[in-house]
């Protein structure tokens, strides 16, 4: 048990319970459940509502609940503040008592096939990375930690994440409702300027949290306490990555909704009178015929540039949240200065892919098109365009690889929990 708060502090003990048991093949909850009993502790209680002494206890029996062949104890009754009737022989019956007492920090069993670390090191040694990996390849997985363990990874980020977002998002559409009606009407105008003006600053809080997430996410679950427990799961650096990645992914393109729909819920209740409701389908139909006609002139090429564009933008949303990991990791090297650095790897990072996104010239597009003409019509000006276009996708997805390639081997080979 390392003397520090490793595990997320925004969860149950029951939760806990049920985390270890999807990810443990060996781990038995009801084992765990009885243990809790025995030592008087409320599994529908938060983490962070329990005494420094009851959260190592949480500790112990979330390690006593595994059906593990071996279980190395440093002092267990001194720490959590167990009584002698709550030794841990007396929590799990049937747990032989040895003392051991090793000359050396490792020490190699007599087989000569695993090796026993005593505390926690700040880099996993490789052993464990490879016990992690061959476990996920037991449970039939398509590649090492598997599908399943990314899922479950995932359902625990959105857990963590949404309690935040949800309060956000509904003070967003509340305060849009109120905002239109208040400047519907023509007294109690200081009254409505307060509430558009606390819209605005809801509209703010929403994008700084949705960035700032991403950053004290990957900071604190992956480079902090709650390290210690997300990198000995048994899933691989990729997998602890992609969960962080599609979670962060997914509430950017959630907060752009929301912000466009409470603008347009806002107009909405600000022009809403009942003329307007009856001329509501009428201007709706007028926009889907808007659209219609512009598809129709366009024809198949509108709707492959709806797609390139949202492809694009996807594709840049997910390279600059690599780029925030990767700068994260570079950070995370500079112990006395982790902040500063990170900071400065990611401008670093940035500015070098916009320098290569624009690095061709006009000159050099307009001579990568060798006919400026197609079909008679002239397209000299639009090929340059679309030649840019191409090249910075190219050059997203590039950088978007070389930042997971990178963060994924910091994470490996330099990883430091201290």
């Amino acid at each position: 048990l390392p003397d520090a708060d490793w595990l997320p502090d925004w969860m149950r003990v029951e939760q806990l319970v049920e985390m270890f048991h999807e990810f443990y093949a060996d781990f038995d909850p009801a084992k765990a459940n009885e243990m809790l009993a025995r030592l008087e502790l409320e599994p529908k209680a938060r983490l962070k509502t329990l005494s420094k002494g009851s959260k190592e206890k949480v500790q112990l029996i979330l390690a006593m609940s595994r059906a593990a062949k071996l279980y190395l104890l440093d002092e267990p009754i001194g720490g959590p503040g167990l009584y002698p009737e709550h030794h841990p022989e007396q929590l799990q019956p049937g747990c032989d008592r040895h003392s051991f007492h090793p000359p050396h920090r490792r020490y190699r069993a007599h087989s000569g096939r695993s090796r026993l670390f005593e505390g926690w090191p700040g880099v996993r040694p490789p052993q464990c990375r490879r016990a992690a990996r061959d476990r996920g390849h037991e449970r039939g997985c398509i590649f090492p930690g598997g599908i399943q363990m990314l899922k479950q990874l995932l359902k625990y980020e959105f857990k963590a994440t949404g309690r935040t977002y949800g309060g956000l998002y509904l003070a967003l559409v509340a305060l849009a409702v109120l905002s239109g009606f208040s400047l519907r009407s023509s007294s109690g105008d200081d009254f409505a300027s307060l509430l558009l003006f606390a819209y605005m600053v809801v509209a703010v809080a929403v994008a700084v949290v949705s960035v700032m997430t991403i950053v004290t996410r990957f900071t604190r679950n992956l480079l902090g306490r709650e390290g210690y427990l997300m990198h000995t799961l048994p899933v691989t650096e990729s997998q602890l990555i992609l969960s962080k990645l599609i979670s962060s992914v997914v509430w950017m393109l959630c907060s752009s909704i929301v912000g466009i729909f409470s603008f347009a819920v806002m107009l909405l209740a600000l022009s809403l009178n009942s003329a307007a409701l009856q001329q509501l389908p009428e201007l709706w139909q007028k926009v889907v015929e808007i659209f219609r006609e512009i598809f129709r002139m366009t024809g198949s090429s509108g709707w492959l540039w709806l797609a390139f564009e949202t492809l694009n933008g996807l594709v840049a949303l997910v390279s600059s949240i690599l780029c925030i990991y990767a700068a994260c990791m570079i950070g995370h090297q500079f112990k006395k200065h982790m902040v500063p650095a990170g900071i400065l790897a990611f401008f670093l990072l940035s500015f070098l892919q916009n320098w290569l996104s624009s690095g061709v010239s006009s000159a050099d597009m307009l001579q990568a098109v060798s006919d400026p003409t197609l079909g008679g019509v002239d397209v000299s000006i639009a090929a340059p365009s679309a030649f840019t276009t191409l090249f910075g996708l190219a050059v997203s997805i590039a950088f978007a690889a070389g930042y997971f390639l990178l963060t994924r081997w910091l994470m490996e080979h330099k990883l430091n929990l201290e």
